[in-house]
């Protein structure tokens, strides 16, 4: 047995990438699973495929990765298509709705949406609660809480459980804990006074059971409980439902300012197994928030935005879950039993912040900008990964050849990367590309990197069991062998140079991208100005009615920094040069 444990990082509009890895990666385990099956009765030095257990026992998520993770959980408990670049046009069309990886983050979560001024779908229509229109991802989360409700020609649950999910599978979503969550640590001196601290870097533990009787192995008495088959049987504890789950992930992926807050609620006792280990044997600091007048057994409310601000590749989480509190995942390739695959689209070379003396602004944004990164900052994902040979934590990126030949890789291979991994959203071409290029990334990982060697019995059993298998150019076994359509070489698809025109409407919309980006302007100007008092909108009166103006300054002002930001990677053309 071979347990995995993902862990998703943070996406924006990148969340294409992890989506195409998802899914392929759901593919490859069907297709070995259905090998394995067909030849059960050959002996040993007959079968072409190894015979070993992969289990996906937990998925951490930040942001977008929240949402990657609830997605495929519910997913999981039916019989959903995979999509693949060779297929046409019209039968991915067809067939998105039914793949909510896919439906999400390809079809439905686009920059029409984003700002569209009307918000009927929240009820929110004149106050201004963040500069882009939240519904998108207020519907997608609802249509994948649903689903396979209101797909066309639903997809049937699966026949029987799949054997590479563990019973539960845990999701560890990271939140950005706005409220906080208070700590007390004693202080030795004459006034005998506590030194008071809060914590706002939050998760929230959800396990998805799919079959058997519901009874874990473990007992985590934090978590949310959900059905993830219509068949599955829950355990008592905190059951909740998946449109719960879904604001849990929602909120993960409310990207400051971009999207508004979400409030959350939950037991305040679930916070009395979220200790802080002192450290050196000194024991355990638990929450405190009966100094704010909250009991273990009352609800905690509390406000939270992007997960990613703080713990934007959850490693840790995902890592602690798979070996216990107390214990490690063995690394080294004889004797790993367990690993860490992180999936991080933008993994690449940092760049370094300013060094000269800067404005205020210019300042302001540079200490957002080093409080982001490190918050983000954590040394144990250095510890392993400075040693060769390590086996207990793997890593899927972006990764592509260039136009020129030249190999590019974390945020230069994506369409996603510019304007802070928004320009994804701008047309699904570039989500599409992103999406198959995480499949043929996602398969050429597990065909030459995630791999042990055959020496390693505890996984693949005695030497006789591997005698004869296939090796991959490492000398090594690979732990998902690639069988039936996931062997199919994945083509790389076409880099969308051409795809986007700001100023023309393209298929099926009446609006320019410049316009709907005018539209939302004028609106965020509309709801600013209601955001005053009646004295002092009369102030502001004269402004108002040259709001038209101001509206239009500041849309070329976005324009320019789009269109420059699209060019750094090749992704706009100017009319004259189509």
């Amino acid at each position: 047995m071979f347990e995995i444990g993902l862990s998703l990082g943070g996406t924006v509009s990148a969340g294409a990438y992890t989506a195409g890895v998802l899914d392929f990666l759901i593919e490859a385990l069907e297709r070995w699973e259905t090998q394995k099956a067909a030849e059960s009765d050959h002996p040993f030095e007959k079968r072409t495929v190894p015979w070993h257990q992969v289990r996906i026992k937990v998925i951490s998520g930040a942001s977008g990765g929240s949402v990657c993770a609830a997605v495929l959980a519910k997913a999981l408990g039916y019989g959903f298509p995979h999509i693949d670049s060779s297929m046409d046009p019209g039968t991915r069309q067809t067939l998105g709705p039914k793949n909510p990886l896919y439906a999400l983050w390809v079809q439905t979560l686009d920059i029409a949406g984003f700002c569209d001024p009307n918000e009927g779908y929240s009820g929110k229509t004149d106050s201004l609660a963040s500069l882009l229109n939240p519904e998108p991802l207020l519907r997608g989360c609802d249509l994948a809480a649903n689903f396979p409700q209101g797909v066309p020609n639903e997809v049937d649950p699966v026949a029987s459980p799949r054997p590479y999910v563990s019973e539960p599978l845990t999701l560890l979503m990271t939140l950005s804990n706005l409220t906080g969550v208070p700590y007390a640590v004693g202080y030795g001196g004459a006034t005998g006074r506590q030194q008071c601290y809060r914590r706002h870097a939050d998760y929230v533990r959800v396990e998805s059971y799919y079959h058997g009787d519901g009874t874990p192995s473990v007992q985590w008495p934090d978590a949310y409980r959900v059905a993830g088959s219509p068949t599955a049987s829950v355990p008592g504890g905190t059951v909740t439902s998946w449109h719960e789950v879904a604001r849990f992930a929602r909120a993960s992926g409310a990207f400051p300012v971009g999207f508004p807050p979400v409030k959350l609620q939950r037991p305040a006792w679930h916070y009395y197994y979220q200790p802080i280990s002192v450290g050196h044997g000194q024991g355990l600091v638990f929450p405190d928030l009966s100094s704010w007048g909250i009991s273990p057994g009352a609800n905690y409310t509390f406000l939270c935005v992007d997960g990613g601000a703080f713990n934007n590749e959850p490693v840790e989480l995902a890592r602690r879950h798979l070996a216990g509190w107390t214990s490690r995942n063995d690394y080294e390739p004889q004797q790993a039993r367990r690993a860490v695959i992180l999936v991080d689209p933008f993994a690449d070379a940092s760049t370094p912040g300013p060094s000269d003396e800067q404005n205020v602004a210019a300042a302001g944004g540079a200490l957002i900008g080093a409080w982001l990164a490190n918050a983000r900052f954590s040394t144990q994902d250095f510890l392993l990964a400075a040693e060769a040979g390590i086996r207990s934590r793997f890593l899927i990126t972006a990764k592509r050849t260039g136009e020129g030949g030249q190999s590019l890789t974390g945020g230069q291979a994506l369409c996603s990367d510019p304007l802070g991994a928004f320009a994804g959203f701008l047309h699904p071409e570039y989500r599409n590309h992103d999406f198959f290029l995480g499949r043929r990334n996602c398969q050429y990982f597990l065909k030459e990197w995630f791999s042990l060697p055959a020496e390693n019995e505890a996984v693949f059993g005695p030497a006789a069991q591997t005698a004869g298998l296939p090796h991959n150019t490492r000398g090594e076994i690979p732990l998902i062998p690639l069988c039936g359509t996931a062997a199919t070489q994945q083509l790389p698809y076409p880099w969308p140079s051409k795809a986007l025109d700001l100023d023309f409407a393209r298929n099926g919309q009446t609006d320019s991208v410049a316009g709907m980006i005018r539209a939302r302007v004028d609106e965020v100007l509309r709801r600013v100005h209601k955001e005053f008092s009646w004295p002092e909108r009369f102030v502001l009166a004269v402004g108002m009615m040259l709001r038209g103006r101001t509206a239009e300054f500041i849309t070329q002002k976005v324009l320019a920094v789009v269109k420059k930001s699209l060019n750094t990677q090749g992704l706009y053309r100017n009319w004259w040069e189509r």
